[in-house]
């Protein structure tokens, strides 16, 4: 419901007399109003059936769209995985070998130095070969320890791609969330 007030300056009309109660200015169409003089009330009805829901079907396909697109990067993420896992394992294996040829030089630079000492001491050789023959001894044994290093960094980083670093060290978050270990402290086992 709404209410409406009329009002304005007289404009005479084929030598009527105007009605009093229309003559005035804003005040008399706002007493008007305020007296509810002119009521109006008006009622209707709408009704909206859809043809085609344009907007669910939008929403539909943008989550599948959406879906897709989480399938999509769950796929990339396993495949990354699968990537980094085989790329960790080379290294491992890679870092394996170069250890066991650090390993095997540091024993024949032993046997060297053995040799030259063999042969220091029935005269046959001179200080500076000795010499030299135990530092190559300390190159080799130096590479080793890198190489035993470069080992062990290459096997965390498997574990760490495989999700396995805390079985590996047997470590139990239930003994964490305790605060009480129930074994010992151990340093960890020399490289293989």
């Amino acid at each position: 419901m709404w209410d409406a007030g009329v009002s304005g300056d007289v404009q005479p009309l084929s030598g009527q007399k105007p009605n009093p109660y229309f003559v005035g200015g804003v005040g008399t169409a706002f007493g008007q109003v305020l007296r509810r003089d002119f009521p109006n009330e008006r009622g209707g009805i709408q009704l909206s059936i859809p043809v085609r829901n344009r907007v669910a079907q939008a929403d539909y396909g943008i989550d599948q769209l959406q879906l897709r697109q989480g399938d999509v990067t769950s796929e990339r993420t396993n495949n990354q995985i699968a990537v980094d896992i085989s790329r960790q394992s080379i290294a491992l294996r890679q870092a394996r070998s170069r250890y066991v040829q650090a390993v095997n030089t540091r024993q024949l630079q032993e046997q060297l130095l053995e040799a030259e000492q063999q042969k220091f001491k029935y005269g046959v050789s001179s200080i500076s070969a000795l010499i030299v023959v135990q530092r190559s001894l300390v190159v080799a044994q130096s590479s080793e320890v890198a190489a035993a290093a470069a080992y062990v960094h290459a096997r965390t980083s498997l574990d760490q791609a495989l999700g396995q670093t805390l079985e590996v060290n047997h470590v139990s978050i239930d003994e964490g969330l305790r605060g009480h270990v129930a074994r010992d402290s151990a340093p960890p086992a020399a490289a293989p």
